[in-house]
């Protein structure tokens, strides 16, 4: 029997982009229940752009910053202070995560 804290748990590994058979390795289930357990709870699945095979990589979060700042060097060279300042503070959260994980 599974318990609240075992679905919660599931849930965290999922959205954290762990792999369905290790969650379901590691709650004691089939890949079906944690499914099952994600749709109730309402969580999206991940989706993979069409033609992609193999496993998703997952981003670090300070290169998704990173990228997030180059993307937008458009909106920071035209004086979006706003975007800037929501760049800005993506990137020191994800140095204070770095750091943190360290």
């Amino acid at each position: 029997m599974y318990t609240r804290s075992d679905v919660e748990r599931a849930i965290d590994l999922y959205q954290q982009g762990v792999k369905m058979r290790l969650i379901s390795e590691e709650i004691g289930v089939v890949d079906a229940t944690v499914y099952k357990w994600l749709a109730a709870a309402g969580v999206p699945r991940h989706q993979r752009p069409k033609g992609v095979k193999g496993p998703r990589p997952r981003k670090d979060p300070l290169v998704a910053a990173i990228d997030a700042v180059l993307t937008h060097l458009s909106d920071l060279s035209a004086g979006n202070v706003e975007r800037a300042e929501e760049l800005v503070a993506t990137l020191t959260e994800a140095i204070q995560t770095m750091k943190v994980t360290q």
